[in-house]
């Protein structure tokens, strides 16, 4: 059964002291403990267990009858019962107590490896409360499936808890959710009705009361379509209604999406990896495979499962059996961290996602055309691969190559570029490639293209046909100012441009069509050698981050940048003389100017203006300087300040340190720790109300080092001083191991502080409204372009015409995973 049924694998090395096992061992998954839900036996999960099985899981359910949760009972006499106080024990000791059974017998199943608990509905807290009491050091997975973690919001009208405290009891006492190596928690949700409000209201309206979407939608409730019929016109069902009162006692809310009696937003916890499934029914009880499938299903179990698979222990595995043949539905793949193995597996031809990464590999064999269903495949990190088979243009279903890492890895096959119509994601960064494939533009699919860190310097011409771009790194690793200079591909065609970097390709000018990306949010020109930046970049209206670090011939950034800008970075621009625009930007949050000398005095006047008496920009701002400026009336020499009766009506204080560096210190190094603390001299009482520890941005300042002393401006709002009388600043460098630096090549030479009052802010809100105003009617006269997006309401920019007939995604979705909040993830982690 196991090999007819085994969608994913995943082998990651271990770091225990324990031996590691046979080969046969190391494809054992860790035994499960399945907690039944409240009114559930364990009959209900017998099916669950059998589907477990077929994946060669091992399992075991506590044993939990119908006629146990009459024992709750008991809790009525207890007067914290009625005072909505109660708590797990004793209550619930006859829980506990079956859990620990059931954990002894997968601990013997397990022989040392450990095991994962799978928790449905009220099993899922239950287990959080077993994990505090009796330990967890046996347990590596919580998975939970449709548990209400949450307690309702107090003092609601109308919500009543029905656990009568029990879940408070867990959300102050029980360790908090993580997601680590050592222990990961899955917290798994439903949407299967919408609920609705009794009394009906405007936000009220539903589509439909049931979907059931199971990838495509293939299987339709009945329920559904008979909600559908009569839904439209008469606005929610009775029962959408009924199960809306049922989440409003779990959430507080009537009208949110749950499986039926969880709501989502209850199931899901802060630490966790957090998940939802489409169509999905609370109960075994009541469901139905084909229409109404619930959490253990097997057509859902199939979407979790990997989360019970992802294997320790092999550590010392040297290279995968020739069994993996016989897993005719393997669909993933993934071995990372395996250093022993050398041979490219063989696998069953129907394999989607493959990952071997991270290994002894020196070659990929030509047997990987009959792979012919596989969409993604990463190799990244072999070090030892020194080329790819022409065979692999074959992949025709191939939509992610991920070769990052491979160091030693020359060439591209340029058979690729005929075949693969589908490839959407190309990742070739830190590799030893030294030219694209002249016809790249044949990847008409494409959407990111990372070929950064490499030997790279030159985009070919067809490059220009990826009108799908969203991603395009290109460049060298390293800067040079020697040799032929490359040219700006050309770029009036890439309207869907996200983040947009050529680092190190000695371009000596940036074209006008660059203000052409109306997209574009990230840009990085570093280490080129162009004299100035189009004015045409102000058009570039999405525009977050700017980086022309080391751009050596640079002499003055635009005077109109867009105004939406947060980060600029231009360390090491050693010709760089004006810096004007940066302050026209109204969000502006980090400037980074780091070792260039040739700042005018404007510029330096202009820095020392904006971060004295602005609190409201939290981030930080570095440029060479001997001093500090003479407008922080507070100053101490060493790295220590302290401010006697100071005023009362204090909003914030602005910040500078001076960094004292004697030779070259990486910026990557650099942790600054503030700490600030207010105190009453007469009672010695205190108030810390601000110690942060600030590590480097490591894309920013990757290969970057202060060459001289430096000046670290910030600002900070805090509390007014109410009765303290007295403010404690403290500055330390910290290395990256978080001790105090002992090394004498840096030190905090001096501090200076400027404590913000009400008047200040009054002052600066007069200077701003003025600004602004002249800056508005800049605007007006200047930016305005009819070729610039429209924006709505929300500031965002409004689909072209020409956008309207590109595919749409698919509204069908089976999972909601978290996004990243930042672009430059983008990069990293594929979405």
């Amino acid at each position: 059964m196991a090999s007819a049924i085994f969608p994913s694998l995943r082998l990651r090395p271990t770091f225990s002291s324990a031996t590691s096992p046979s080969s046969s061992g190391d494809f054992k998954p860790r035994p499960a403990v399945i907690l039944p839900g409240l009114g559930n036996n364990s009959g209900d999960y017998k099916k669950l267990e059998v589907t477990l099985g077929e994946y060669g899981v091992p399992s075991v359910v506590a044993a939990v009858s119908r006629l146990d949760w009459f024992r709750n009972a008991a809790g009525l006499v207890d007067p914290a019962y009625w005072r909505g106080t109660l708590r797990p024990r004793p209550v619930l000791d006859w829980y506990l107590k079956r859990i620990d059974d059931a954990v002894r017998e997968a601990n013997e199943l397990s022989q040392g490896k450990g095991l994962s608990l799978i928790g449905h509905s009220a099993g899922g807290w239950l287990a959080r409360v077993y994990m505090e009491e009796y330990g967890n050091a046996d347990i590596s997975l919580l998975l939970t499936l449709g548990t209400p973690h949450l307690p309702p919001p107090r003092g609601l009208s109308g919500v009543i808890d029905q656990t009568r405290g029990l879940l408070y009891y867990v959300e102050e006492n029980c360790a908090k959710a993580v997601y680590t190596p050592e222990l990961r928690y899955v917290c798994i949700a439903g949407r299967y009705i919408r609920g609705a409000p009794l009394v009906d209201k405007a936000d009220a309206n539903v589509d439909s009361d049931v979907t059931v979407g199971i990838e495509g939608g293939e299987a339709i409730s009945e329920l559904a379509l008979a909600s559908n019929k009569t839904g439209d016109s008469s606005g929610p069902s009775f029962r959408a209604r009924f199960v809306g009162q049922g989440y409003k006692q779990v959430c507080g809310r009537a009208n949110v999406w749950g499986d039926g009696v969880v709501p989502e937003v209850s199931a899901h916890l802060e630490g966790a990896l957090n998940v939802s499934f489409e169509g999905v029914y609370h109960s075994p009880v009541g469901s139905d495979d084909a229409t109404r499938p619930w959490y253990g299903s097997p057509v859902i179990v199939k979407e979790w499962i990997h989360h019970l698979l992802d294997l320790n222990g092999c550590k010392h595995l040297e290279n995968l059996p020739d069994s993996l043949l016989s897993l005719t539905c393997l669909e993933t793949l993934e071995v990372s961290g395996c250093l022993n193995i050398n041979e490219f597996p063989r696998l069953a031809k129907n394999i989607e996602v493959l990952r071997i990464s991270e290994t002894s590999i020196n070659e990929v064999p030509a047997r990987i055309c009959d792979l012919s269903q596989l969409r993604s495949l990463d190799i990244s990190g072999n070090e030892k691969l020194k080329s790819l088979p022409v065979s692999i243009s074959e992949l025709r279903s191939l939509e992610k190559l991920k070769l990052s890492g491979c160091c030693v890895l020359e060439s591209l096959p340029p058979e690729i570029c005929q075949t693969m119509s589908c490839l959407r994601w190309l990742d070739l960064e830190r590799t030893s490639i030294k030219e694209l494939p002249e016809n790249i533009g044949n990847l008409i699919a494409l959407e990111v293209l990372q070929a950064g860190r490499t030997a790279i310097r030159r985009a070919p011409l067809s490059i220009a046909r990826l009108e799908r771009l969203q991603v395009l790194a290109i460049g060298n690793s390293f800067y040079t100012s020697q040799g032929l200079h490359s040219l700006c591909p050309h770029l009036s065609i890439f309207n869907d441009l996200r983040a947009l970097c050529l680092s190190n390709m000695n371009m000596i000018e940036i074209p006008n069509s660059i203000g052409n990306l109306w997209s574009l949010s990230e840009l990085d020109l570093s280490g080129n050698n162009f004299e100035h930046i189009p004015a045409s970049i102000r058009r570039l209206t999405r525009l977050s981050r700017l980086d022309v670090n080391n751009c050596q011939r640079l002499q003055a950034l635009p005077d109109d940048l867009p105004r939406r800008l947060l980060y600029i970075y231009a360390h090491g621009c050693t010709s760089l003389v004006s810096i004007s625009g940066c302050f026209k930007p109204c969000c502006l949050r980090k400037l980074v100017a780091s070792n260039c000398y040739k700042l005018d005095q404007e510029a330096q006047i202009l820095i020392h203006r904006n971060m004295k008496l602005d609190a409201a920009k939290p981030e930080h701002s570095y440029f060479p300087g001997r001093d500090v400026p003479s407008c922080f009336n507070h100053q101490a020499m060493g790295s220590s300040l302290r401010i006697r009766q100071p005023s009362s009506d204090i909003l914030g204080f602005s910040a500078c340190i001076m960094i004292g560096v004697d030779g070259e210190y990486s910026m990557n190094d650099l942790k600054i720790r503030c700490s600030c603390i207010l105190k009453r001299v007469d009672d010695a009482q205190e108030l810390v109300v601000m110690d942060e520890l600030w590590y480097p941005d490591p894309k920013a300042f990757a290969n970057m080092s202060f060459g001289s002393d430096h000046l670290l401006l910030f600002s900070r709002s805090c509390m007014s001083m109410g009765a303290y009388n007295e403010v404690f600043f403290e500055f330390s460098i910290e290395n990256t191991n978080g001790d105090s630096s002992t090394n004498l090549l840096v030190e905090v030479k001096k501090c200076a502080v400027h404590l913000i009052t009400f008047k200040d802010m009054l002052q600066e809100e007069h200077e701003s409204s003025s600004s602004s105003q002249q800056f508005s009617n800049d605007d007006n006269e200047n930016i305005h372009d009819p070729d610039l997006e429209e924006l709505d309401e929300a500031g965002v920019p409004k689909r072209r015409p020409d956008d309207l007939h590109k595919e749409q995604p698919n509204p069908k979705k089976i999972k909601f995973l978290p996004v990243p909040s930042k672009l430059h993830q983008l990069i990293d982690t594929p979405q």
